[in-house]
């Protein structure tokens, strides 16, 4: 089958040899902080080459497949530039998602944007030309670069529920009009369902697809640039739609073989939400000191992913209660479970005094107001140009709170922590393959590199020490935390290798590496001992009392002491537990231990409340200095 590049190809060497390259109203209205890579640069360029040859079907509509951070956004700036030069001069600019909205207006609008894509300066044919974002269709004129932002889902409600002085379909048919849609696969629920564009059924349905497709054919100059990660053509229904429409696919795969994108590994270890969380944190603030060390001020992000808003505003609060509580200790279960070499390493140059003094700098840089939560689709659009310019100098947000509504339309290059707060909970081969997929995706977005100079010898924004410094390597690496679960890992090994971010022959060795090193600290958990001593006097005469004896709530609440006893640390250790009261009263766990003390039965009874809480912070003490112990 001939693809649409190999008939563009084709084409221009029959019909037009001399078929315009870039040109320079292209390349010098760009910020010159924004040089094109070549892959960039050869998208835009077929686009040129189709225009140029105007040897196609009109309206024109054509996809870009391009990898999330490949840069779609200033290959859409580019065309902008061109196709005004070809006398377009009305642009709709379309998403899915409103949040994404808004860190596109401040990409193409706001000159004074970190992530401004055009030139402080634009002039065209010699003549000074300014970008305006206009609020209504009918506001568009024949001077500057105009831009529409919306929804599809407000475009299609206005369309189709017309109202006074809004828009209809008839506004467009007097005007040439050019529609960049972002996230383009939102836009084919029709076509997957088996519709077909030119049916009579598809013209008679009201859907997102079928409005947009009748605003590009009501003007034949009209034209429909479609940019998507994934446009799943893999779909049979998809890849006949796109059949003649795909002009440029570049994969996920070619993306990081080429080096422009952060390599990714898995961390999956035994631990309960925030001492993963801890781990991280000491991760990337080990990468910031190596940054440092480089003479590079770099603040790398960590997200935080919990599966309901719940239970992430719940993690919020007790992230923060914990980092203020923060001790040698933590850090010390972190080193006896840790499977990462950089942690382990980190922490075994750390005495007394630096430990103290590098928890002191975790409290600091993970601060309250250093840490942002984006749940609510309120929080998100509030928080857009926040989390979309992480980067900045300015902005002091070390870590980001999040369910899902970050896995579209994230423009981040320092995310190097990824931390899924919660286990799967299925064993449902369909549910495991679908969660896999959306956190792959999430994950791609994280792959975004962050440039860098080091040395004279090496590009700016590609990777530096595949085959170097492994410990530099840390600055060009995402972490993917989880917790251990071998059917989920394989399985996000496998979908992350399928789409490309992983290389098969690499990362499989680092996954079994990581699989051997939890699953020996899993085999070798001693089990809950009978007994635990409690001598005061050093008498000879001991008693064995029930441990239950002191009494179910103290003994819950002297639990609350430990981080061990969080439920979701005693169910990677006990597999058959279904909460934390029968981890207290079932006579497979504590109810089954003895304390052996000088005290008799009825001694215990007189006790105070705190001095019973005194003794079972005691017992508990050893059970989890045993549990350590032992891995």
């Amino acid at each position: 089958m001939t693809t649409l590049h190999q008939s563009i190809t084709l084409a221009k060497s029959e019909a037009a040899p001399n078929a315009a390259v870039l040109t320079h109203d292209v390349l010098s209205n760009i910020n010159p902080k924004y040089k094109l890579r070549p892959y960039q640069a050869e998208a835009i360029q077929r686009f040129v080459d189709y225009y140029e040859l105007d040897q196609f079907d009109r309206p024109l509509q054509l996809l870009y497949q391009m990898a999330t951070g490949s840069g779609k956004t200033l290959i859409m700036a580019s065309l902008i530039l061109y196709l005004y030069k070809k006398g377009y001069r009305n642009f709709i600019f379309f998403v899915n998602s409103s949040n994404i909205i808004e860190k596109t207006k401040d990409n193409f609008c706001n000159s004074n944007a970190s992530k401004y894509l055009f030139a402080q300066n634009i002039t065209i044919d010699g003549q000074r030309l300014s970008i305006a974002e206009v609020q209504h269709i009918n506001q568009f004129n024949d001077t500057d670069i105009q831009l529409y932002f919306t929804t599809i889902q407000g475009l299609h409600s206005k369309i189709t529920n017309p109202r006074e002085n809004s828009i209809t379909v008839e506004d467009f048919k007097n005007n040439k009009m050019v529609f960049i849609s972002d996230e383009a696969h939102h836009l084919n629920a029709e076509t997957k369902k088996g519709k077909k564009l030119d049916s009579a059924e598809y013209q008679l349905l009201n859907s997102w697809e079928t409005t947009i497709a009748s605003m590009v054919q009501t003007n034949a100059e009209n034209i429909l640039l479609e940019f998507t990660a994934t446009a799943n053509l893999n779909n049979p229904l998809l890849a006949a739609k796109y059949n003649s429409k795909l002009l440029y696919d570049y994969a996920l795969k070619s993306f990081r073989a080429d080096g422009y994108s952060k390599q990714v590994k898995l961390i999956a270890t035994p631990l309960q939400p925030f001492t993963m969380a801890l781990q991280a944190m000491l991760l990337s603030q080990y990468r910031k000191q190596l940054f440092a060390s480089m003479g590079l001020n770099v603040k790398p992000v960590i997200l935080f992913k919990s599966k309901t808003i719940k239970e992430s505003i719940a993690f919020y609060h007790q992230f923060h209660q914990a980092l203020t509580q923060l001790n040698a200790e933590d850090l010390h279960v972190v080193h006896q479970t840790t499977t990462n070499e950089h942690v382990k390493n980190l922490l075994q140059k750390l005495s007394a005094l630096s430990a103290a003094a590098f928890i002191n700098s975790l409290q600091i840089e993970f601060a309250v107001t250093k840490t942002i939560v984006v749940n609510s689709s309120e929080e998100t659009d509030s928080n857009q140009l926040l989390i979309n310019t992480l980067e900045d100098d300015h902005n002091p947000y070390r870590a980001v709170f999040a369910v899902d509504k970050l896995n579209e339309g994230w423009d981040v290059l320092n995310l190097f922590d990824i931390v899924r707060l919660y286990p799967n909970n299925s064993s449902q081969k369909a549910n495991i393959v679908s969660t896999c997929t959306t956190e792959a995706q999430l994950i791609g977005r994280g792959a975004r590199y962050f440039p860098f100079t080091y040395g004279d010898v090496f590009v700016k924004d590609k990777r530096k020490f595949d085959d170097g410094d492994a410990t530099l390597a840390l600055t060009e690496t995402l972490y993917y935390h989880c917790t251990y679960e071998p059917e989920y890992i394989n399985r996000l090994n496998d979908t992350l290798i399928n789409i490309g971010i992983m290389d098969p022959a690499k990362d499989l060795k680092d996954k079994r590496n990581i699989i051997t090193k939890t699953e020996i600290s899993l085999k070798h958990k001693p089990v809950l001992k009978k007994k635990y001593k409690l001598s005061t006097l050093q008498k000879a005469v001991l008693r064995s009392i029930p441990f239950l004896s002191l009494g179910v709530h103290v003994i819950a609440s002297a639990m609350n002491n430990f981080s061990f006893f969080d439920f979701a640390n005693l169910k990677m250790n006990f597999s058959s537990l279904t909460s934390r009261e029968q981890f207290i009263n079932a006579p497979a766990y504590l109810a089954n231990i003895q304390i052996q003390t000088e005290y008799t039965q009825a001694a215990i009874e007189l006790l105070s409340p705190a001095e019973k809480h005194i003794i079972a912070k005691n017992i508990l003490a050893q059970i989890v200095k045993d549990f350590k112990e032992g891995s």
